[in-house]
């Protein structure tokens, strides 16, 4: 009986490794393949302290997970700018530098480890020291790990999350600060893993490298993918199943522990080759839930005040001022001018439309104005802002949103969930209100989903707010993206093509919907080749030509100039 208590204890610390790896991985999408590396850390420092300083196990356990804390926040921070290829070379890379050097120093062992001495762990002078007595600690600290697991990966925290999982610049757009986000969530899932190397250290008593080397780093991201990502109950069920692998091989199909030790290895990668290739999902999808129904939309607001005038506070605009002033702006790549001088304004609840031939450097006017490209000189005015320099979440924050021409909505999120992300000033988006201010990030929480709704009852889409943003048709996707950047509430919106690839009947509400957006308040920038749309929608026009702005005026008036219609208006609207 004994034995199989063992296995449960092994059960419990290696849920904790898997539940703050999926958090990284599931929630977040950053990989790292050094996970049993960072528990290294909690491991070695428990065993060290409770040896050489003779400190409380408890104590030197949470200086441990305070070492690993940092020591993942260090590693975020100089490399949350990579990709997920080079973040899984940096961790893979880290992780045997890090094993590597433990081994070089005798006071921890060398390669062997420290393996004696160590005393038995105790809780508040409980000593524990059979498997027996080490199952209630144990659950306590797992069950610990998966409330702070689910209350950030189910909060509006752990909604950016899974928006920078799905799509980083989609996130940014919406004025969400996805690196302090994804530094965060390193720093605490590797908190967590070293939280599990220490608990491993304390309950057999050692520390050395073979117990966190590559192949236990490979196990923790075999529990996590098999289990679900994005599904906390599956990391549980996946650490089981892992575990449970040994005393199969090693009793049932009678095997040496030498042999079940690779074959298990072999089981690792043939389980990841078939979760990815028949269930990439894994045993427990995300949102798949043990117990409970999801919960449904909730009604849309119905005194929803989205007026600019609103968004900004203060008295109505003269709309004889601009809300935008775009002077002297200027990118070059190379010897190649994408933007030369662009001098141009928006006015307030007015459509301007920015017109051209293909390749005229349209969107990449957006992408200037919105700060995904720096511009080389130049100043964007936002009410009197300087939005140049600033990042491209600053900028959304500041009041003005963009959408994108490949609509990029969230796939794997519901269309509820795509919209509520854009909503502002959500408490529960602050890693540190989550716990401070769990009553106001609540009402938040309610509120955003509340704001959802009512934007998707604007385009017409609230029948689908459960829906996976991925099942959609492309028109229906089309008008969720337009319902999330009007969540914003920003009052400036720029908006990239969103009646391309569109049948007619779509285009036509699409139309509707946007004349709309202007009798809310909201000043739009329109960049759209359909003419039509423009035509029926926007106030004044400028021509672009290879980065330059050559003409300006209402839109009849540019279509009447002979010169631009033989540029661009002849081939598309004669």
């Amino acid at each position: 009986m004994t034995i199989w208590i063992n296995y449960l204890d092994q059960i419990l610390i290696f849920s904790i490794y898997a539940l703050s790896l999926n958090l990284l991985l599931g929630y977040a999408g950053q990989v790292s393949v050094a996970h049993a590396a960072f528990g290294a850390v909690g491991g070695y420092t428990v065993v060290h302290y409770t040896t050489t300083h003779e400190m409380s196990f408890l104590l030197a356990l949470f200086i441990g997970v305070v070492f690993a804390t940092v020591f993942g926040t260090l590693l975020a921070l100089a490399s949350m700018r990579l990709t997920v290829e080079f973040l899984v070379l940096m961790t893979l890379a880290l992780g045997q530098v890090l094993i590597g050097v433990i081994s070089t120093y005798s006071w921890l062992g060398a390669s062997f480890g420290i393996t004696t001495g160590v005393p038995a762990a105790s809780f508040f002078g409980w000593e524990v020291d059979t498997p027996r007595e080490w199952i209630v600690p144990l659950l306590i600290m797992a069950s610990i790990t998966y409330f702070i697991c689910q209350r950030i990966g189910e909060s509006a925290y752990g909604r950016v999350l899974k928006g920078i999982r799905e799509d980083e610049q989609a996130t940014q757009s919406l004025g969400k600060n996805v690196f302090r986000a994804k530094v965060i969530v390193f720093a605490v899932s590797t908190g967590l893993a070293g939280l599990a190397g220490g608990l491993y250290a304390g309950y057999f008593r050692l520390a050395k490298p073979q117990a966190f080397e590559f192949g236990i780093s490979i196990a923790i991201f075999t529990m996590v993918v098999v289990g679900g990502q994005g599904n906390l109950a599956g990391s549980v069920l996946g650490a089981a199943l892992v575990i449970l692998a040994e005393p199969f091989f090693e009793r049932a199909v009678s095997l040496s522990p030498e042999n079940a030790g690779i074959v298990r290895l072999v089981l690792y990668g043939s389980l990841l080759l078939i979760v990815i290739m028949v269930r990439p999902q894994g045993l427990l999808p995300e949102g798949k839930r043990i117990i409970g129904k999801p919960k449904p939309p909730p009604a849309g607001l119905r005194h929803v005040s989205a007026t600019a005038n609103d968004v900004v506070g203060g008295d109505a605009a003269d709309p004889s001022e601009p809300v935008l002033v775009v002077s002297g702006l200027s990118k070059s790549f190379g010897g190649i001018v994408a933007a030369e001088e662009l001098e141009f304004r928006l006015h307030p609840a007015e459509i301007t439309a920015l017109v051209g031939p293909n390749g005229a450097g349209k969107t990449t006017v957006f992408n200037l104005l919105t700060g995904f490209i720096a511009a080389d000189q130049g100043s964007v005015l936002l009410r009197g802002q300087e939005l140049v320099g600033n990042t491209p979440d600053a900028v959304a924050r500041s009041g003005m949103v963009r959408s994108f021409q490949d609509v990029r909505l969230f796939s794997r999120l519901t269309c509820l969930d795509n919209v509520a992300m854009a909503a502002p000033h959500q408490s529960g988006e602050r890693f540190d209100q989550i716990w401070t201010r769990p009553g106001p990030a609540a009402a938040d929480a309610v509120r955003a989903r509340e704001l959802g709704m009512h934007w998707l009852e604007f385009v017409g889409l609230a029948d689908q707010a459960l829906t996976p943003a991925a099942d959609l048709g492309y028109g229906e996707a089309k008008l969720v993206a337009l319902a999330r950047v009007m969540a914003t509430e920003a009052p400036v919106l720029l908006l990239d093509e969103p009646a391309s690839g569109i049948d007619t009947e779509w285009v036509e509400r699409m139309k509707e919907l946007i004349a709309r957006v202007r009798d809310e308040g909201r000043t739009v920038c329109l960049v759209e080749h359909n003419l039509h749309v423009v035509e029926a929608l926007a106030d004044r026009g400028y021509f672009m030509e290879l980065g330059r702005i050559t003409a300006e005026g209402t839109m009849q008036e540019l279509m009447s100039d002979p010169r631009l219609a033989a540029a661009y208006f002849g081939a598309e609207h004669g």
